[in-house]
């Protein structure tokens, strides 16, 4: 799971994500308590 914090991380946890290698959550202001919760419970159902 990647919390980005720096415009110049923006892109990096994009691809990041679409290749499969990892959650991007995107902006941190951005980022609640749900959507990290949502995205813990996607990696324990299919964690390989």
């Amino acid at each position: 799971m990647l919390v980005v914090v720096a415009d110049n991380q923006r892109d990096i946890a994009a691809n990041l994500d679409a290749a499969g290698a990892a959650i991007s959550l995107g902006w941190h202001a951005d980022l609640d308590a749900a959507a990290l919760a949502a995205a813990a419970c996607r990696l324990l159902a299919a964690p390989g």
